[in-house]
């Protein structure tokens, strides 16, 4: 995993086990040496999840509704052969940009 997403735009990676750090510095070591300064051991009490509110960023990402910025919203629905989205703009005068902003969103879950 760590070879797929670890890039150039990558600030830190971030692990809360000290057995996987040790073992992501030895195979960053040997194929990734870019990658190994970022690679950081947590020790805090917290749990790393918690500490960055990745449950609630998951929930968001899996919502069916999704609320934009602009104050319209995105409902997106799975069905068998397809996953269809309906974006409500928050005026009728501005279907383009609310479709613009939606855009990040309906990606999110896509991933």
């Amino acid at each position: 995993m760590l070879r797929d997403i670890a890039g150039e735009s990558t600030g830190r990676i971030i692990i809360d086990s000290r057995e996987n750090f040790q073992k992501l510095q030895e195979f960053a070591a040997e194929y990734m040496p870019k990658v190994l300064e970022k690679l950081e051991h947590y020790t805090g009490e917290r749990p790393l999840f918690d500490l960055y509110n990745v449950e609630d960023e998951i929930e968001r990402a899996l919502a069916r509704r999704v609320e934009l910025k602009s104050g319209g919203y995105l409902i997106l629905e799975q069905t068998e052969a397809m996953t269809r989205s309906t974006s409500t703009p928050a005026a009728t005068w501005a279907p383009v940009v609310s479709t613009i902003r939606s855009s990040r969103p309906i990606s999110r879950p896509h991933r």
